[in-house]
C-alpha cells in the first residue's frame, strides 16, 4: 500500500438530490464503475459508502493519471448513465439536474472534488471508521449498526471477507481488528 497515493474522497450529487435513495438502481451504476476501475487496475478501493446523495471512498490510485482526472472520468461516465436512466424513467425528476452551464444540459455530480491525502496508518484508520459510521450518525442516520447498511464496506471489515468484487480489505484496521 502506497499512502502517498491513497485518498479519502467525497463525491456529492448536485443540489444534494437523494438520487441513490429515490432510485437505488443508480447505485448499481456506481458499483459497476468501481468494478471497472479496479479490474483495469486504475485503483484499489479499501473502503466506501454510498449514501442517499453522496459517496465516500478510501482508495489508492495506481495509474500514472492524476486523481482528479480519474474522478472527472468517473463522474462523467456515471453521470451520463444516471442521467440517461432518470430521463427515461422520470423526466420531471431528471429535470432536477438541469444545468445552467453552457457545456451541458444536465449535471448529476457537484463539481467540487473533496480529496484528502492519507498521511499515516492512524489517519487511514480514522477515515475508514468515518466511512463506515456515516450511515449511523446525524442527518444521514439510516441504521444503528453500520454492518447492516448494504452499500458500505463495513460488513466486509467486520467479517474480514469482502462481499464486493472491487473491495480490498486492509486486515488489522478498523473497529473490528
Amino acid at each position: 500500500m502506497d499512502l502517498k497515493n491513497t485518498y479519502f474522497t467525497t463525491l456529492a450529487i448536485n443540489n444534494f438530490v437523494p438520487v441513490f435513495e429515490d432510485y437505488p438502481e443508480c447505485i448499481d451504476i456506481v458499483l459497476d464503475s468501481f468494478n471497472n476501475l479496479t479490474e483495469r487496475k486504475i485503483c484499489t478501493i479499501y473502503a466506501f459508502v454510498i449514501m442517499r446523495d453522496h459517496i465516500h471512498l478510501v482508495w489508492e490510485v495506481h495509474s500514472n493519471k492524476d486523481i482528479n482526472d480519474i474522478i472527472t472520468s468517473f463522474k462523467k461516465y456515471t453521470g451520463r448513465l444516471i442521467s440517461n436512466y432518470l430521463r427515461d424513467l422520470n423526466e420531471e425528476y431528471h429535470n432536477l439536474f438541469m444545468s445552467e452551464r453552457q457545456d451541458r444540459s444536465f449535471k448529476i455530480w457537484k463539481l467540487t472534488k473533496g480529496n484528502i491525502v492519507i498521511h499515516s496508518k492512524d489517519m487511514l484508520n480514522v477515515k475508514i471508521e468515518y466511512v463506515h459510521n456515516n450511515p449511523t450518525v446525524g442527518d444521514y442516520k439510516t441504521v444503528d449498526d453500520s454492518t447492516k447498511y448494504t452499500y458500505s464496506s463495513a460488513l466486509a471489515y467486520s467479517r474480514q471477507s469482502s462481499n464486493f468484487r472491487f473491495l480490498t480489505i486492509i486486515h488489522g484496521i478498523g473497529t473490528w481488528s
